[in-house]
């Protein structure tokens, strides 16, 4: 059991993050917003 998590810990230390796409959308921000939605892993958070 060590071992296996050795090996996996081993492996997330060794991984490189995606590089940062720019998006080139832009939205107009304004005081009436309630909500950012969309898909999993689009950048909702990343946006505000």
């Amino acid at each position: 059991m060590e071992r296996e998590l050795r090996e996996i810990f081993l492996e997330w230390k060794e991984f490189e993050l995606p590089e940062i796409i720019e998006r080139k959308v832009k939205a107009k921000i304004s005081d009436q917003i309630l909500a950012i939605v969309g898909p999993r892993r689009a950048g909702k958070t990343y946006f505000m």
